[in-house]
């Protein structure tokens, strides 16, 4: 029996230097019935012709170039708009993931009936795994996901990303209400939106995900027009939760 074409979301901007490890990282799962979307955001380096080059080998591989930086949430909504498959995860390029994460996170879905599965993350530092985030086995659903979940979700920041997910499409039908102008909060505001639409995820404490400590991304770079808009964007995300 064929399995269900799970989209896997890239979104690009400047990583060229980590780009083809995360790229093989995803050709080479053992789950095969994919679909890669990578999504370049505006990018100045080489990631496009990086891109080209795979792109022309791997015909699951569908590629969005866009020539203005419009940023992330803009840039996921792209990916899923063009998406096919049953099942959406997303991973930034500068990240990847284990050579069986997308397998793994599918039959603990489809064995739990659940609609969600979020696995835990290794950090990478300089290409080291120097710790993991924990989380532990736990099925979650929407009738306990108050407080306890969702005390949880606050608490951590890691545990707001869109990343390390393996998600029902259904799940995402509100995507399109996420504000397209958010830099800061929008995982968080994604979040919100999806777990509305969600009936029930389960965690499990494989460590799936490899997310990179990079000092070059928005997150690590401030001056004072990015420290405003952090806090426009905190207060639009306080709103909304």
């Amino acid at each position: 029996m064929k399995k269900d074409l799970i989209s896997i979301i890239i979104i690009v901007y400047n990583t060229s230097s980590y780009l083809i490890e995360c790229i093989n990282s995803v050709l080479q799962q053992t789950y095969k019935n994919l679909e890669i979307i990578i999504v370049n955001d505006g990018s100045t380096d080489n990631s496009d012709s990086i891109i080209n080059e795979y792109a022309d080998k791997d015909d699951r591989i569908i590629y969005i170039n866009r020539k203005e930086n419009k940023g992330t949430i803009y840039t996921r909504k792209e990916g899923f708009d063009r998406s096919n498959g049953k099942y959406i995860a997303f991973i930034d390029s500068d990240d990847t993931l284990e050579f069986d994460a997308i397998e793994i996170m599918y039959n603990n879905l489809i064995k739990n009936k659940v609609d969600i599965v979020k696995c835990n993350f290794n950090i990478l530092d300089r290409n080291v795994k120097i710790n993991n985030i924990k989380i532990n086995n736990k099925l979650y659903k929407k009738e306990s996901f108050e407080p306890g979940f969702y005390n949880l979700l606050y608490s951590d920041v890691v545990l707001n990303t869109m990343c390390g997910l393996l998600i029902n499409k259904k799940c995402l039908k509100d995507f399109s209400k996420v504000d397209l102008s958010l830099i800061y909060g929008e995982d968080l505001c994604s979040n919100l939106y999806m777990y509305k639409n969600t009936n029930s995820i389960l965690f499990i404490d494989d460590c799936l995900y490899n997310y990179r400590q990079n000092t070059n991304s928005i997150t690590y770079t401030f001056n004072k027009e990015k420290i405003e808009k952090k806090i426009h964007d905190t207060i639009v995300t306080y709103k909304l939760l």
